[in-house]
């Protein structure tokens, strides 16, 4: 009997330790806290390391283009600082401010360049299936 209850303590606590160290582990998938901060638009927008602003998503659907700057929900037109928010691409957006037009890319990092080697999908789909098989 001894042995049953010292094993059923040693599981509860074992269960008990594994919860409250799973409660410290953030959650990957929250979004970030400034998304909960209040909407009055008075705080400051987020910016990077170097000082700039942050495009974080852009929104482009047929009668309305937006985009989220710093954590500022703009649509085109709207002002952000000394900034107005002039056009929203899919990967980019432009900003004019006192100084002249800034653009800001969703992905600064990605640089688009053209594969070498022909286009085996403009070929039709018999070339690029031969392409992926290794095959002429």
């Amino acid at each position: 009997m001894a042995h049953h209850l010292t094993t059923a303590m040693v599981c509860a606590l074992a269960a008990s330790a594994h919860a409250a160290w799973a409660e410290t582990l953030p959650d990957p998938t929250r979004p970030p806290a400034f998304l909960f901060a209040p909407a009055d638009g008075d705080g400051p927008a987020v910016e990077n390391a170097g000082g700039g602003l942050i495009l974080q998503s852009v929104l482009i659907a047929p009668n309305r283009r937006s985009a989220i700057i710093g954590g500022k929900a703009l649509s085109v037109g709207d002002r952000l600082g000394d900034f107005t928010l002039v056009r929203v691409s899919e990967g980019e957006v432009q900003l004019r401010g006192p100084e002249g037009s800034r653009t800001l890319k969703l992905f600064p990092s990605v640089t688009k360049r053209v594969a070498h080697g022909g286009d085996a999908a403009a070929d039709g789909p018999d070339a690029a299936a031969r392409s992926i098989r290794g095959t002429q």
